[in-house]
C-alpha cells in the first residue's frame, strides 16, 4: 500500500488501474476481493479529480478475462481502456443529470454543449 502514496508519472487512469490491478492480484480476502478493488479504484480515481468508474454486472465477464490476461502477462491496455471507458461513462451520466428539467435554460446550453463535444 505504499506504493499508493508514492509519487508517480502514470496519467491518473492509468494508476488508478495499476492500483486495482495490484490489489486483485495479490487477493488478500477470502472473498470481496473484486469489489474491495473497485473501490480501491474509485477511491484513487475521486482523489485524483476523476468521476468513478462503474463496471456494469454484462461488463463481468470481459472485466474479469481482461484482468486475467493482465495477471498472465498480457498488455494493460485493454484493461486500461475498460475503465476510462467507465469514467467517461460515468462523466457524461452525472453531466446528464445536471440537464434534469427545471435546470435553468443558459445552465442547460452550457452542459449540453459539452456533451456534444464529450460524444464527439
Amino acid at each position: 500500500m505504499t506504493w499508493l502514496n508514492e509519487p508517480t508519472s502514470l496519467h491518473p487512469l492509468e494508476f488508478a488501474s495499476e492500483a486495482h490491478l495490484r490489489f486483485v492480484t495479490i487477493h488478500p480476502f477470502r472473498d470481496g476481493n473484486g469489489r474491495v478493488g473497485r473501490l480501491l479504484l474509485n477511491l484513487v480515481l475521486l482523489r485524483q479529480g476523476y468521476t468513478i468508474a462503474v463496471l456494469k454486472f454484462a461488463q463481468r465477464a470481459e472485466y474479469i478475462r481482461l484482468l486475467e490476461a493482465v495477471q498472465a502477462g498480457g498488455s494493460r491496455d485493454a484493461l486500461d481502456s475498460l475503465i476510462q471507458q467507465a469514467v467517461a461513462k460515468s462523466l457524461l451520466d452525472t453531466l446528464e443529470t445536471v440537464l434534469s428539467p427545471g435546470t435553468t435554460t443558459e445552465r442547460n446550453r452550457g452542459v449540453s454543449d459539452i456533451l456534444e463535444q464529450l460524444r464527439l
